[in-house]
């Protein structure tokens, strides 16, 4: 299994003829590039790409707590490396540390990082459809329920004025 996970890896590499830097250092580096473009953007558009960037930024976040790091500071330190160029920097889990991945050698292959984004967008995006569907519409049963309700409370005297 591990051989034909080899050879597929290296297939990809060789059609694609990219790789990309590993150890959430392209998450990171997209993270850090919405969060700019959120900042032109403004209103409910830039709460929904932070949350984008957000989700990206979990990856390098993940990695440096399944490190033993203190995920926190090494996010505040990944974001520092980044905002200073320095976009090949990432998560070292051997030396629990972050690190340039570039000096590492530390790689994903650009069709792996591009279908995981491509998936997660997908879910994210049909997540939204359902939930706007969802809130869009009550059920009529619903409605016919609370205009039920409503005229009880206005038989009981609940919806008139008091004489007093």
């Amino acid at each position: 299994r591990g051989l034909k996970d080899a050879l597929y890896v290296t297939r990809n590499v060789v059609e694609d003829g990219k790789v990309l830097w590993g150890g959430g250092a392209v998450q990171q580096a997209l993270a850090i590039r919405l969060r700019r473009y959120a900042e032109k953007v403004g209103g409910k558009d830039q709460l929904a790409i932070e949350a984008f960037a957000d989700a990206l930024e979990s990856i390098p976040r993940i990695l440096a707590e399944n490190a033993g790091m203190d995920s926190v500071d090494a996010i505040v330190r990944l974001r520092k490396e980044h905002s200073e160029g320095r976009i090949s920097y990432g998560i070292d889990p051997i030396a629990g540390d972050i690190a340039d991945m570039a000096k590492l050698n530390v790689v994903d292959t650009y069709r792996a990082v591009r279908n995981a984004l491509a998936a997660a967008t997908e879910t994210a995006t049909l997540i939204i459809k359902t939930d706007d569907i969802i809130s869009a519409k009550p059920y009529e049963k619903e409605e016919k329920k609370e205009k039920g309700e409503k005229e009880k409370e206005e038989e009981k005297g609940f919806g008139k004025e008091s004489e007093f």
